[in-house]
């Protein structure tokens, strides 16, 4: 739904049976008792029932009064069938005379259950109008023993229930006032509800709608819009049209220029008689005009107070509608609009699984291209963390080991400047641009300036990556090392217990073609430790917004500088955990520690 609430699996196949209850009868005290049970289910409540207006059965609109029509789990002291407290009229009763219903649900304070006094129910319910259109037919009531049974979550769904009822009583008139009138009409909506509802796929549904239209109403065409981008109405079925509006890709203005923009804001039906006779000045075009529509019909569709989209019905004769055909037209209309949108949601969910499925797929791939283990050589220790701001992301780590050099090892850390799929993939393919460079022998500096050119020369996007790349001798400590507009290393000197900065310059890769690079060298001593990291270490936030930022990743290296890697790393998550709380984290965070023992 628009709103698009998030209904959860069971939900919808809740809702759906719903539909299907309501859809599946003319009784009206078997839908409605049936479809109320499944609603109190639903929503987890306890007691309902529904009042239905007496005008239901009659074309006298004055009609006053109401009738019980569908009942419950109602306590003994309610038992219609014992009871007198459902002879006399009640609150909801009164606000609903003086049409003093303005939400999807109301909280009242129920008279029958205030005269009852009853422990097990909390004396207020919640009244649901029970529309069709601008038509209010009758009143949803729910109640439990504690007011706060009514979750938000849960009262979201009332609307569209309410909504569903309501269509669902106005079809049952409908069909009553056509058969005194000895109508066929009947059956045919009833197979249409059925229709609609066996149908999930949005594009077939809209061709069923348009055939079925024309073929009940023996018109000469119809077409079914609906918004699309740039504030216009996309034809997206058509039947009857000489040229195919579909096929052609034809769309219209959605506002008062066109009869559907201006149904669709009135959200009242519009006929014409004879376009070629007529004070109305509509939009049109010549590819309209060649159609030789005369008698013109439009119906907007309503969901829930908004207006989806619009029937058009055309006839190439002069044509006006009979007040029962156009009723019949906005049932239909109401019926059309319930069933796009169940397509559109359940469309949306199998999107959104095979989505999350492919977001599975994803990370597990990229969880594949980080290292498996840290390496381990003599008098060294490693260890690492990643953790993605989503499924996938664009930091990654990687350890260099050459079998022609076993006393070299290159260490990189780095950075894609984006988040999701698009950062992943720029990550995937730079990774192995610089794994390559790495083991061709290069220094760090030339290594990250030839990556720079390969990327430069491949890079089609905007997207962009910043690294950091070490060569360690570990025989010796000797670490030589350069980087790309990386977060500067903290390397925490044992002797003294303070904290070094390895900063060196050097500009972002796949920025400026020719890049120049600095190359440092520093000596590790016995007992040091270097943390690598990405800004999302430095950047994570509390609660109220604040960065955890250096100064307290400093602090917290020089208490925890002296212990294992497996420690270091393990203290400076923790202290991270422990200042976000429950903030949601914005950015990946990438850590590799690197210790060195000489032993």
């Amino acid at each position: 739904m628009e709103n698009h609430s998030v209904i959860n699996a069971k939900d919808l196949q809740t809702l759906n049976q719903i539909l299907k209850t309501l859809n599946e009868t003319l009784d009206i005290r078997a839908g409605l008792n049936a479809a109320l049970a499944q609603i109190i289910q639903l929503l987890d409540l306890e007691t309902g029932w529904i009042f239905i207006h007496k005008s239901l059965y009659t074309r006298e609109q004055d009609q006053e009064g109401f009738k019980l029509a569908a009942y419950h789990n109602l306590p003994p002291e309610m038992n219609p069938e014992t009871s007198s407290i459902w002879d006399t009229s009640c609150t909801c009763q009164e606000c609903f005379l003086q049409d003093r219903f303005i939400q999807a649900y109301n909280e009242i304070r129920c008279s029958r259950l205030k005269a009852l006094n009853l422990q097990s129910h909390s004396g207020i319910h919640a009244s649901v109008p029970l529309k069709s259109g601008d038509i209010t037919l009758g009143i949803l009531n729910l109640t439990t023993a504690d007011w706060r049974a009514f979750q938000s979550d849960k009262l979201a769904l009332l609307e569209n229930l309410g909504h569903q009822v309501g269509v669902f009583l106005d079809r049952t008139r409908l069909y009553n006032l056509l058969h005194e009138q000895r109508l066929s009409e009947q059956e045919v909506l009833l197979d249409v509800s059925r229709q609609l509802l066996s149908r999930s796929d949005p594009v077939e549904l809209a061709d069923y709608i348009v055939l079925e239209v024309r073929s009940l109403l023996a018109c000469d065409a119809c077409a079914l819009l609906l918004p699309d981008r740039g504030n216009m109405l996309a034809f997206r079925a058509a039947s009857g049209w000489l040229f195919d509006p579909v096929k052609e890709s034809r769309s219209i203005p959605n506002d008062q220029r066109t009869g559907p923009g201006m149904a669709m804001i009135s959200q009242k039906p519009i006929v014409i008689r004879d376009l070629q006779d007529t004070s109305e000045a509509l939009w049109t075009e010549p590819w309209l005009e060649r159609e030789g529509m005369r008698g013109h019909t439009i119906v907007p569709l309503i969901l829930e107070n908004r207006s989806i989209g619009a029937l058009v019905i055309n006839h190439r004769t002069p044509r006006l509608f009979e007040e029962d055909e156009i009723r019949l037209l906005q049932l239909m209309a109401n019926q059309v609009a319930i069933a796009l949108e169940k397509a559109q949601l359940q469309l949306d969910t199998v999107e959104r699984q095979r989505l999350e499925h492919e977001l599975k797929l994803a990370h597990s791939i990229q969880q594949n291209m980080l290292p498996l283990q840290c390496p381990s050589p003599q008098g060294w220790q490693f260890a690492a963390a990643y953790r993605p701001a989503r499924e996938i992301g664009g930091d990654f780590y990687d350890f260099y080991e050459f079998p022609t050099e076993p006393d070299l090892l290159g260490i990189v850390i780095a950075d894609v400047t984006d988040k999701g799929i698009p950062a992943a993939l720029f990550m995937a393919s730079s990774r192995t641009i610089l794994r390559t460079i790495a083991f061709s022998g290069r220094d760090p500096a030339a290594a990250l300036a030839r990556a720079n050119d390969l990327i430069m020369r491949d890079g089609k996007t905007d997207t962009f990556i910043s690294a950091f790349y070490a060569l360690a001798n570990t025989r010796t400590g000797r670490i030589r090392y350069a980087s790309a507009g990386h977060n500067p290393p903290l390397l925490f000197r044992a002797a003294d217990n303070s904290i070094q900065t390895l900063d060196a310059r050097g500009i972002v890769l796949g920025v400026v073609e020719i890049a120049q690079f600095e190359q440092k060298t520093v000596y590790m001593q016995p007992g040091d430790a270097i943390v690598f990291f990405t800004d999302g270490v430095t950047d994570a936030v509390d609660t109220q917004k604040n960065l955890y930022g250096q100064e307290q990743l400093v602090e917290c290296l020089q208490s925890c500088g002296n212990q294992d890697a497996d420690r270091i790393l393990e203290s400076i998550l923790d202290r991270i955990d422990q200042y976000s709380g429950s903030a949601p984290r914005s950015d990946d965070l990438t850590m590799v520690v690197a210790r060195y023992t000489a032993s």
